[in-house]
């Protein structure tokens, strides 16, 4: 049986690149059990959304029910990232 942790993995490569058959039925069996791997694959699809939101876009956006709203962070909002990202780095 697959962990969680090697699920995580090819969730995320199968964004990157196509997966063998035996990875793809590894994925659906663990995520006919695991809840909590179901919700990252959600998870990352959303993120995979709202980044080709953004992409198209060509500025800062969000999508909410398939609408584009033009929301920009605060110039705080974006230095207490950038400060959070540096530290940890």
């Amino acid at each position: 049986m697959a962990t969680c942790k090697e699920i995580s993995k090819l969730i995320s490569e199968s964004h990157d690149r196509p997966l063998s058959w035996i990875d793809r039925v590894k994925i659906r069996l663990h995520l006919a059990m695991c809840f909590f791997c179901r919700n990252f694959s959600k998870q990352v699809d959303m993120i995979r959304t709202f980044g080709r939101a953004v992409g198209r876009s060509g500025h800062d956006s969000l999508v909410s029910d398939g609408s584009m709203l033009d929301q920009s962070l605060s110039p705080e909002a974006k230095s207490r990232i950038k400060n959070t990202l540096s530290q940890n780095s």
